[in-house]
């Protein structure tokens, strides 16, 4: 495989609308099973992930299963939310996510659903250990996942800390009211939890037609974002486009000369049943291929977490 180098694009590409919403928020009783779905769907064209990629299906769908089991969490108020923002934070900034219970009501039922899940013996290794681990062993992995600084030991319970976690950020950032949220000019994080960004999607049809949208790999939000604009450093000088030879585009590569950073766009015209965090998994390949370039991600896909020393 090779690279198709993109240059830089004409600012007329750029999808505009009127007034965009700043934020859309996820639909908690969708958000997992459209993703498994979408993974199961994938999975059959992409032979060399296809088992990992069933892996993330039934991490899904045990996804789906716990949001239907959470017990009632508690949502910051609105003066708190409005103060958080006003200082440039996230609305669920500082919520002490490991040791909400919540998170740990969403951990334990996916690791009851995988049990039953056929996986690789180090997958079911890591699912067995965590299900034993006590709250506060837990809550360091957590911290160790959110600084993206497991240890190489650790990394085989990141998919299963990951998975738990978007289940209650997502379930958290469906209870907001966007109005509370509010733009600001620029944010390369998640307005909603603080998390990056996994990909960027460009809206088609309705009132969202051409305009582009960060969408955070934790909560399921979507911000909107201004087109040929590095979403890490938010430089417009430098920005190209890197796609695999002969494929059809509905998946490339965002690439900044300035800062060095990459991210994936995803355009929804193309391929309408997209979903950020499956396909930015399933493209695997250009990650390989841009950092191979010298090109570094902004962040990392939350089920692709590698363990350090």
């Amino acid at each position: 495989m090779t690279v198709a180098k993109g240059g830089i694009v004409s600012q007329e590409d750029i999808g505009n609308v009127a007034t965009p919403p700043f934020v859309r928020l996820p639909t908690l009783t969708s958000t997992f099973q459209r993703r498994a779905d979408r993974c199961t769907s994938v999975a059959a064209r992409h032979e060399s992930l296809e088992g990992f990629l069933l892996f993330v299906s039934g991490l899904s769908r045990a996804q789906d299963g716990a949001q239907q089991r959470l017990p009632s969490g508690t949502l910051p108020g609105r003066d708190v939310i409005f103060e958080r923002r006003k200082r440039g934070q996230a609305a669920l900034f500082g919520e002490s996510w490991s040791v909400d219970p919540t998170w740990t009501a969403a951990l334990d039922a996916i690791l009851e659903t995988m049990a039953e899940v056929d996986k690789p013996a180090p997958a079911e290794a890591a699912r067995a250990r965590l299900a034993d681990m006590l709250p506060d062993e837990r809550g360091v992995v957590l911290r160790s996942f959110l600084d993206h600084d497991l240890s190489a030991s650790d990394c085989a319970l990141g998919p299963y800390v990951a998975a738990a976690l978007q289940v209650h950020l997502t379930r958290m950032a469906s209870l907001l009211d966007p109005a509370d949220i509010g733009p600001e000019e620029f944010t390369g994080t998640c307005p909603v939890c603080g998390g990056p960004p996994v990909a960027s999607l460009v809206h088609a049809g309705g009132d969202v037609q051409g305009v582009r949208f960060l969408s955070c790999g934790l909560c399921a939000s979507q911000w909107h974002a201004v087109r040929i604009k590095c979403t890490h450093c938010a430089s417009t000088k430098g920005i190209g486009y890197q796609q695999i030879d002969g494929e059809a585009g509905a998946v490339k590569v965002e690439t900044c000369e300035e800062c060095k950073t990459y991210l994936k766009i995803i355009y929804l015209d193309k391929e309408p049943d997209a979903e950020a965090v499956i396909d930015d998994l399933a493209a695997l390949g250009l990650d390989i291929l841009v950092s191979e370039a010298g090109w570094q991600r902004v962040a990392p896909n939350p089920f692709l977490i590698f363990g350090g020393s």
